[in-house]
């Protein structure tokens, strides 16, 4: 779908950086994601771009839309859980807590600890192939209902090796008692039902392996393609400075600057957990003295603070866009490890995108621009948002299509 408002319209193109087709499956099913990508401008000619989609279920239609910003809202809702939900009690430790757990898949995270646990005891009581291990360990996963048995039993059978993937590893290479008791470890994480990413403690984004941990938000494949857009638009190619909005592990702004040498990025995080993953990972890919890191909540006035008196770019943001409604149906896997703030965006999933458009003007340049990933049903509720509010002079501009062209 295509739609053009304004005519300084910009065409971007598709790009999916290192995104091989067993990382996308296992990532649809651990994540289960969608988006589409947009753009809004301003008078001064400040152009916002938007993409969206729908998080909470990877079958939707998923679009890419484009909005332009004209010169001229987050009220994190605290939703009851009903699984397990990970709290940070001290910088460095994490306590896991259920709360009212309901009977079926909310009880695999137990059975599972003790049926897995039995299952997983003849792997480590002698050496065997890798072929034999991985036969074994999918059945187990399979037997725990645990989501995507096959790819998650290849990648911590790989990691175990030192590696990302079994391509190119021979089935009949022997692990050791020691590395088998190692697999036997990160296995019995995996069944109660921590995400792959966290379990591996690293996730490739684009060209970049950054680390993970809980509960900081996962970076999805369709944020990858949110880079892409920006990284391809002429303006940003010559732009010096940017703002990211919710930088959980760091994933936006570290590729930003990972590939725009030129650039230097200011990111505002509420969580101090994401804020401690976003330096470690700008300090692995050696990109920390271009980033300045602010811990604090996004607010209706923030960006007419002191610390934002400088004007950037552009600023692009992943923020939390799912609806109240929609978060009972979210994967098990998010819902009880990943932090919901950095999910919930209130009854329409607009609440922290309301903040960004109503404050963005206040600190952007001329001609900057706002990109923003966000809900597959957003994009005309933005565009009545921005319609009925001519002070934010903004103009909605063009839809384009995601990485499945949907």
């Amino acid at each position: 779908m295509a739609v053009m408002l304004n005519r300084q319209l910009r065409r971007m193109f598709h790009q999916v950086h290192g995104l091989s087709a067993e990382r996308l499956a296992l990532s649809a099913a651990v994540v289960s994601a969608g988006i589409s990508c947009g753009c809004l401008h301003t008078r001064k000619m400040h152009r916002v771009n938007v993409l969206s989609g729908a998080r909470h279920n990877y079958s939707e239609d998923i679009h890419a839309k484009k909005f332009l910003l004209s010169e001229s809202g987050l009220n994190h809702c605290q939703v009851s859980v009903q699984r397990c939900v990970w709290t940070c009690k001290e910088e460095t430790s994490w306590t896991e807590h259920r709360v009212n757990q309901p009977s079926g898949r909310a009880r695999l995270c137990v059975d599972n600890s003790v049926v897995g646990a039995e299952l997983l005891t003849s792997l480590d009581l002698e050496p065997m192939s890798v072929q034999e291990c991985h036969s074994r360990l999918e059945g187990v996963f399979q037997a725990c209902d645990v989501s995507e048995p096959h790819q998650s039993a290849q990648y911590l059978i790989a990691h175990t090796l030192g590696r990302k993937t079994l391509h190119g590893v021979d089935p009949l290479t022997v692990l050791s008692v020691s590395q088998l008791q190692d697999l036997t470890t990160l296995s019995s994480r995996r069944l109660t039902g921590w995400p792959i990413q966290y379990v591996l403690g690293e996730w490739d984004f684009r060209d970049l392996t950054l680390q993970m941990a809980p509960p900081v938000f996962i970076p999805r494949p369709e944020t990858e393609e949110l880079v892409s857009h920006v990284l391809d638009d002429p303006v940003v190619k010559n732009s010096e400075r940017f703002i990211e909005v919710g930088c959980g592990s760091g994933a936006i702004c570290v590729a930003l600057l990972s590939e725009r040498p030129q650039l230097f990025g200011l990111a505002l995080e509420r969580s101090a957990a994401a804020c401690r993953l976003t330096t470690q990972n700008a300090r692995t890919v050696g990109v920390e003295q271009r980033l300045e890191l602010l811990h604090r909540t996004l607010e209706p006035r923030t960006f007419q603070e002191k610390a934002f008196h400088e004007e950037f770019d552009f600023l692009v943001s992943n923020p939390p866009y799912i609806k109240t409604a929609d978060m009972d149906h979210l994967q098990p896997e998010v819902v009880d490890f990943e932090d919901h703030d950095a999910l919930h965006g209130g009854d329409d999933g607009l609440n922290v995108i309301r903040i960004i458009l109503q404050g963005a003007a206040h600190i952007l340049k001329p001609n900057g621009s706002i990109w923003l990933e966000v809900d597959s049903g957003h994009p005309p509720l933005i565009q009545t948002f921005v319609e009925d509010d001519r002070s934010l002079g903004l103009t909605y501009e063009k839809t384009y299509s995601d990485f499945r062209g949907m």
